[in-house]
This record gives structure tokens, C-alpha cells and sequence, in this order.
């Protein structure tokens, strides 16, 4: 999706409704792409986890609306992200691990964000994604994989605790 926007972007800026004049702050892409990527693992160990427990999709649907509610949060919110890229809601959303991968990049697109709210949000979401990898793994489990249990809040926290 990003090579096939950059070049219809750089080929035809009026097609997809860019201007001359819309520059992205520098290292825009590459902080996006770490931020995307360590996303993705959280994000994904995250359904791997829940995976791990459910015994079918249907019984994982509840908790996987859990899991993605985050993701959507900074997307409600991005009026605030974009018009107050440096206030107290949007740093906080930039900060949070849970809603970093989208709020972020949300703020560098509009602002200079300072190196060190770059380099805080990235830690704590690698963190947060090196949590949730080291939590998957550990209920990727055959007793879990073959159980045919029903997934619950009660059996979710059960396994959590160990």
C-alpha cells in the first residue's frame, strides 16, 4: 500500500488530492515503520494469545472486539489529534502502547514531535509488545491448543496468572 501510494503520489499528486505543498516531516517514514511494525507484533500476539485459548472463532469474538477497541480509539479521536497534535490527550495517546501505533504517526504528520516522546512511546511499545510475545508463547500450550473449554473472563484470567 505504501509503494503503490508513493507512486501514484509522486506521478500524479492531484489524483490522489496532495498538493505541491504537503511535505512530511523528515524521518516521518521511518519512524511510522517502526511504530508499525512493533504495532503489528503486539497487536498480533495479542490474537495469538486469544487464539491459543479459543476454541473456535466464534468464541474469540468478544475478545478479539477487546483487543482492536485501542486501535480504534485514536481513530474517535482524531479531530483532537489534529488539532491539538501537542496536547495533553494527544501525547498521553502517543505515549500509551495500546494506541502509539496509530496516534503517532497521527502527530507526526501535523507536528514536530520531540525526540523523546518518539523515543518513550517506541520503548514502551516495544515493551508492551515483548509482554504480550512472552504471554502468547506462554499460552501456546497443547493443553490449550486441543482444549475444547469455552473462552471467558474467568478462564482468561485463570491462565494469566499461571
Amino acid at each position: 500500500w505504501l509503494g503503490v501510494g508513493l507512486l501514484v503520489a509522486r506521478r500524479n499528486p492531484a489524483l490522489v488530492g496532495l498538493t505541491s505543498a504537503l511535505q512530511l516531516p523528515g524521518g516521518f517514514l521511518a519512524w511510522s515503520l517502526l511504530y508499525f511494525v512493533l504495532g503489528y507484533v503486539l497487536f498480533g500476539s495479542a490474537m495469538t494469545a486469544i487464539g491459543a485459548l479459543a476454541p473456535s472463532i466464534k468464541e474469540s469474538g468478544q475478545f478479539t472486539t477487546l483487543v482492536l477497541v485501542p486501535l480504534m480509539i485514536p481513530m474517535i479521536l482524531n479531530p483532537i489529534l489534529t488539532t491539538e497534535p501537542n496536547g495533553a490527550a494527544s501525547v498521553a495517546l502517543s505515549l500509551f502502547p495500546l494506541t502509539s501505533p496509530v496516534a503517532m504517526p497521527t502527530r507526526m504528520a501535523g507536528v514536530d514531535v520531540p525526540a523523546w516522546q518518539l523515543l518513550l512511546g517506541l520503548a514502551a511499545l516495544a515493551a508492551a509488545a515483548y509482554a504480550l510475545v512472552a504471554l502468547a508463547g506462554r499460552l501456546l500450550r497443547a493443553d490449550n491448543l486441543v482444549s475444547t473449554t469455552g473462552l471467558n473472563m474467568q478462564r482468561l484470567l485463570r491462565e494469566l496468572k499461571g
